[in-house]
């Protein structure tokens, strides 16, 4: 009689490294533009999406603000509102 064992311990431990590894790449990204633009406020698929480098932004709504990239003090709200906006 031969005895067969499966043993997962190695693919768990694998999937937790995983699991962890990819919680610190998202994290990691969330903070990429932290540093650069500060006091942004965004809600909305897209809006602010493109914004580098400057702070005080209020985007509302899908696409608004999305291309600004070096303007401040802006605040836009409505679909696309401000959308082609880059200063």
């Amino acid at each position: 009689m031969v005895e067969v064992g499966i043993y997962i311990s190695h693919s768990t431990n694998t999937a937790s490294f995983f699991a962890i590894l990819m919680a610190a790449v998202i994290f990691s990204l969330s903070l990429a533009g932290v540093a650069a633009a500060q006091g942004n406020t965004s809600l909305g698929t897209g809006a602010l999406q493109n914004n580098t480098t400057r702070s005080f932004n209020t985007a509302s709504g899908v696409g608004a603000l999305v291309n600004n990239t070096t303007g401040s003090d802006n605040t836009a709200i409505g679909d696309t509102a401000l959308g082609s906006n880059k200063i």
